[in-house]
């Protein structure tokens, strides 16, 4: 995963055009039954709505070790056109040659090319 800072990630979802809508369709597809998830997003909206930024990254650093999943698929609903453009050419680039590097058989996964799997992962 890429590292980034509490900093970043509020200025990015001060940037969302309906950072409201991002989360609720948030809430509503991807936290069911987790109500700390639930919190955890309401609280990220509610500062970044009223541009609380210092209240925001002491919440993250405090919540770290979960954060970074959250704020990222915050940041995806957030910008979903943006994701899914730029998800779908990394896909046509790499997708027929990444999935010729390895097998899966019985939920196993082998590789036939470790070192170029890693290599295109990385590219990717």
């Amino acid at each position: 995963m890429l590292e980034f800072k509490a900093q970043d990630a509020f200025e990015c979802l001060s940037k969302a055009k309906n950072f409201n809508a991002a989360v609720k369709g948030f809430l509503k597809r991807e936290v069911q039954g987790n109500a700390d998830v639930g919190r955890f997003a309401k609280q990220v909206r509610d500062f970044v709505v009223k541009g609380r930024e210092e209240p925001f990254v002491q919440f993250v650093k405090k919540q770290r070790q979960n954060a970074e999943w959250y704020l990222y698929a915050l940041g995806s609903y957030a910008f979903f056109d943006f994701i899914s453009d730029v998800s779908e050419a990394v896909f046509d680039e790499y997708a027929q040659e990444f999935n010729a590097t390895y097998d899966i058989d019985n939920g196993a996964v082998s590789f036939k090319d470790k070192s170029k799997f890693e290599s295109i992962a990385r590219q990717a």
